[in-house]
């Protein structure tokens, strides 16, 4: 397939055009000039793969680039004046907006993880299908297809440093992948059912997954070994997750709670959703004076985050006390992310909205309806450009611009 569009190529020839005449090469240009007007444009989209083209397409993404980073830019000054103003609610202008960017296809069956490479301008899906995929956002294109599961892969990960994805599945089993090359690198097992979720502790050098056998498990990546085994939640644990130090775990499934874990002691038990967790964010903040003085425990000082399918999202405190309950969704909800700012949280979920709150007031920000044809199953903040991901049931995989 061509690099360049149609319209880039036309680009990129009168760009060398201009170059070859403001330098005076005119007998290259005249020879330049006649060899395209005996190809014809459909030759020379049939062009192969050349060096000039591909420093082309990149100076091309890099310009985009420049584009969404001046766009986070301004966002970030309307910030700051509003704080150097002295407002006391300064406004976040990050959200999805209008139609979606780019729309990825290419799963057989629904996509049920999305996430986005920390370094390179690559997201990777999880899906039903037994694969997971690696996806150039900015063209479209399939970059990698990892195969290897046996059965719906339900979650993926991608390490700090974007080298290594760790991906659960229903075929009772871990694996590991070597994201530059593709290849399955390590394959863990120890769960009694379908794995759930799977997460790297922050410097890679732990995993923790969660299973239907009501089990949360610590793993060693280097040697596949078991850790530990954390055991209290009644039925299914569907999700889990870190917060960013990696001090304390949040696991919430089928039981309608939420436990917090450090190392492989249940801090606390959240309680409130009336249906089945089926995802958590935490959001780590400074300890108080308080906090501090009383030499209280990391999840004290955080605020966690979950999605249920009684349609709301529930807040709370790491003691234990709720903040808020958002309500807006329709049906259940499946995916929810947070913003990296911590003030902003977004969630999708059956109705097939994407729907963005603020976590401090519990406010509904800005609703885009009927985002995908089908159940929206997964969404994803990057972590530094204004860009969203979204995952559905309906096969696609779709980017969106945040204003």
């Amino acid at each position: 397939m061509p690099i360049l569009t149609e319209r880039q190529r036309k680009d990129l020839h009168d760009g060398v055009k201009e170059y070859l005449q403001a330098h005076n090469f005119n007998q290259t240009l005249s020879a330049f000039e006649a060899e395209l007007a005996a190809s014809g444009p459909v030759a020379a989209m049939e062009q192969g793969d050349s060096a000039l083209e591909r420093k082309w397409s990149v100076n091309l993404r890099l310009q985009q680039k420049v584009q969404d980073l001046e766009t986070q830019l301004a966002a970030l000054q309307a910030e700051n004046q509003g704080l150097s103003t002295g407002s006391k609610t300064p406004q976040l202008a990050f959200g999805p907006v209008g139609q979606a960017r780019i729309t990825l296809t290419g799963h057989r069956s629904p996509v049920l993880c999305v996430k986005f490479h920390p370094n390179l301008p690559s997201v990777i899906t999880a899906s039903e299908d037994s694969t997971l995929r690696v996806w150039d956002y900015e063209t479209g294109e399939t970059e990698r297809v990892l195969r290897g599961h046996t059965a719906a892969v339900f979650w993926l990960d991608i390490d700090s440093e974007g080298k290594r994805v760790a991906s659960a599945s229903g075929d009772l089993s871990i694996r590991l992948w070597d994201l530059p090359t593709g290849e399955c690198i390590r394959t863990i097992r120890g769960h009694d059912h379908r794995v759930s979720c799977v997460c790297w502790m922050p410097g890679g050098d732990g995993l923790v997954s969660c299973s239907r056998d009501g089990t949360v498990r610590m793993w060693d990546p280097r040697t596949g070994f078991e850790r530990g085994v954390m055991r209290g939640h009644d039925g299914w644990v569907r999700t889990v997750t870190t917060n960013p130090t990696g001090t304390i775990l949040a696991s919430g499934g089928d039981d309608r709670t939420v436990r917090v874990w450090e190392g492989t002691r249940c801090r606390i038990v959240l309680r409130g959703a009336e249906h089945t967790i089926e995802c958590i964010a935490i959001r780590s903040s400074p300890p108080t004076a308080s906090q501090q003085a009383l030499e209280g425990s990391a999840a004290d000082s955080c605020i966690i985050v979950a999605g249920s399918r009684d349609k709301c999202i529930h807040v709370w405190e790491g003691s234990g006390r709720v903040l808020h309950v958002l309500r807006g969704h329709d049906d259940w909800i499946h995916g929810i992310a947070l913003h990296h700012s911590g003030q902003l949280v977004v969630s999708c979920g059956d109705d097939r909205s994407i729907r963005t709150w603020d976590v401090t007031s519990g406010r509904s920000r800005s609703t885009i309806p009927n985002a995908h044809d089908h159940f929206c199953t997964a969404v994803v903040w990057h972590p530094v450009r204004p860009l969203l991901a979204t995952g559905s049931v309906d096969k696609t995989v779709k980017i969106w611009l945040c204003k």
